[in-house]
């Protein structure tokens, strides 16, 4: 009987005993593992900081070409963001990225591999202002389409330079048609002969390839499917833009030429297509830059205040129409008195500015306010008629909900001109605004109430 309960004693001692090793090993691997982790941050932020430099140094350098071996960093993926005119760039989830405001980069998305090429060419407008400094690599080919001097120019100042291995990948193609696709290179399509739309997924390219086709190049095969415009206007396509989901594609016609208004992506009429059928669904007059929706159920003009109505995106039904004045008593017309006892002739408001805050539900439209009144005493004839009144305009702003065509609540604080970029939460409940200072504003969309601040927007 004792040693039965010894065997048992001892079983259990052992099994403590495994239970605190395995605990000890655990405590021990997790602060390894921790110091790892803060270890590649470190490591991360050091290595963003020495690319920070080299950036810079290419940058200042007119016309300079590098090849620049990051076999130390081979496995690991750099990523390149810019959010009006603020430039982000690091490593993906290792470290601290480096805001950057003042030197101009140009690169993809996100860049792997165990070189870098760096190309720093002057701006000029005429007069040199500028450098700016393109970043790319080996597995990245660029795909030249046309025959203008813009093209002769390319080819000419991307010549290999043998001394510092730089070795641009090109190809100079006279149309898509002639495209081979390589699984390994990423393919970078600069049109230099009409206008051309990636979907979002980066599957599709769409080329406006004459008056009455856009072509859509599948870049996975070598598909192509022409897609028919058939649309009835004279005026000549101009924009072509994807829906958020990739589903729809836009094509904006204005009057040709009509360079100011291409230069704002303003058009004259709209015609949408679905993707996948190659089928026109509607066409509708239009003025404005065409913009979908972030969730592509609505299609609506910015960059105008001529026409604020708001489309369904998949019928062109109208869903609601905005006007741009609002009088709240008709010019001429007796609408009451001033404090100094004059007469109100016109009591108005008109839209000065609108900026999309957070989708068609949120957006700030800018008001100005006129009371024209003739002061007490005047009396109008022929020749004062053009300076006997007093107009007396007040600025109001509003959040306004464009899908169901109400005013929302005040939102006072903010002109137009100070506002880069607005972006709403995916529920709704909030709003971000990036102003043109680089600071950012949180606030409510149900009541606009200010819910955090920052004077200046940077990453360290």
């Amino acid at each position: 009987m004792n040693s039965r309960r010894a065997q048992v004693e001892m079983t259990f001692h052992w099994i403590y005993v495994l239970l605190a090793g395995v605990v000890i090993l655990l405590f021990f691997v997790g602060i390894v593992v921790k110091q790892k982790t803060v270890a590649e941050q470190r490591l991360g932020t050091d290595l963003t900081q020495i690319l920070e430099s080299i950036f810079t140094a290419a940058g200042v350098s007119e016309s300079t070409k590098i090849a620049l071996t990051t076999s130390g960093f081979a496995d690991e993926t750099l990523f390149f963001r810019c959010f009006d005119g603020v430039t982000e760039y690091g490593f993906v989830g290792k470290g601290s990225p480096i805001t950057d405001t003042i030197t101009p980069l140009f690169a993809l998305e996100y860049l792997k591999g165990t070189q870098l090429f760096l190309w720093s060419l002057p701006y000029r407008l005429p007069y040199k202002v500028a450098d700016l400094l393109f970043i790319t690599s080996p597995s990245v080919k660029y795909v030249l389409l046309g025959d203008t001097a813009q093209v002769d120019e390319f080819i000419k100042e991307a010549q290999t330079e043998a001394e510092t291995h730089f070795s641009l990948a090109y190809e100079h193609v006279p149309s898509l048609d002639s495209l081979s696709v390589n699984p390994n290179l990423i393919i970078r399509v600069v049109d230099f002969s009409g206008t051309v739309a990636v979907s979002p997924a980066g599957t599709l390219l769409a080329k406006l390839v004459d008056a009455k086709t856009v072509r859509l190049f599948d870049l996975n095969s070598d598909k192509t499917t022409d897609l028919a415009l058939q649309a009835q206007t004279t005026e000549a396509p101009r924009y072509i833009k994807f829906s958020p989901n990739g589903a729809l594609l836009a094509v904006g016609f204005v009057e040709a030429p009509n360079p100011p208004m291409l230069a704002a992506e303003a058009v004259n009429f709209v015609a949408v297509y679905e993707v996948t059928s190659a089928k026109k669904l509607y066409e509708t007059k239009f003025s404005g830059a065409p913009r979908f929706s972030p969730d592509s159920k609505y299609l609506f003009p910015i960059n105008t205040l001529i026409n604020r109505n708001l489309y369904d995106a998949s019928t062109g039904k109208v869903i609601s129409s905005f006007a741009n004045t609002l009088a709240n008593c008709a010019q001429g017309g007796n609408c009451g008195t001033t404090a100094d006892g004059g007469r109100i002739v016109e009591d108005r408001y008109d839209v000065v500015d609108y900026f999309i805050a957070g989708g068609p539900e949120t957006v700030i439209v800018f008001w100005e306010h006129t009371i024209t009144s003739i002061p007490p005493g005047v009396v109008i004839t022929e020749q004062n008629f053009a300076t006997a009144y007093k107009n007396v305009r007040t600025q109001e702003s509003y959040v306004e909900d464009f899908v169901a065509n109400k005013r929302k609540f005040p939102f006072l604080g903010y002109a137009g001109k100070d506002l880069s970029y607005g972006t709403g939460a995916p529920d709704g409940s909030v709003f971000l605004l990036l102003k043109k200072s680089g600071g950012l504003a949180l606030h409510s969309a149900k009541d606009g109430k200010a819910l955090a601040s920052l004077d200046r927007f940077t990453l360290k």
